[in-house]
């Protein structure tokens, strides 16, 4: 197939097209990829919004820290909120916002100042492991650190404790 048919295809039907190569050609969509990239280069675009990088340090220029790229607003419409924190779309905005809160949040003062809540509930918990260990009940670590970290946050964000451990 020649790259404009496939372009044509990709942006027309980028969903069924990829469909098409994975289920119907049995997975050739990744090897149409490969030749993409053979002729054109690192960087070919594979339907109407998406790029596809086969090289390691365009990869990491575009999603390192303080990169220029935007951000896609589909993708992150779809796991965040516009305007907080992850949700910025525009690197210099969320930069600016993501500074502020993070210098608050964890300043060295503040974190020193919450160090009490967390020994309160790593004692907690370390009393819960205590008494499963002694009725001889086997002890989940994995859901107690669980619940410890849903008890820190909880508490630290909202100042209620959920009572998880």
């Amino acid at each position: 197939m020649s790259a404009t048919t496939y372009l044509v295809l990709a942006i027309a039907f980028p969903t069924w097209y990829k469909l098409y190569q994975n289920f119907y050609e049995r997975g050739r969509f990744i090897f149409e990829i490969e030749q993409l990239h053979k002729r054109h280069g690192p960087v070919v675009r594979i339907s109407a919004n998406d790029l596809h990088v086969n090289d390691p340090e365009i990869f990491l220029e575009i999603t390192r820290i303080r990169s220029r790229f935007r951000k896609d607003p589909k993708f992150y419409d779809r796991i965040s909120f516009r305007n907080t924190s992850l949700g910025f779309l525009d690197p210099h905005t969320h930069r600016v916002r993501h500074t502020a809160l993070v210098n608050a949040a964890f300043s060295p003062s503040r974190v020193r100042g919450l160090a009490w809540i967390v020994e309160e509930k790593v004692e907690k918990l370390l009393d819960r492991f205590e008494l499963s260990c002694e009725a001889g009940e086997p002890v989940n670590i994995h859901k107690g650190c669980k619940a410890l970290t849903i008890d820190i946050i909880s508490h630290i964000a909202m100042s209620q404790d959920f009572g998880c451990i």
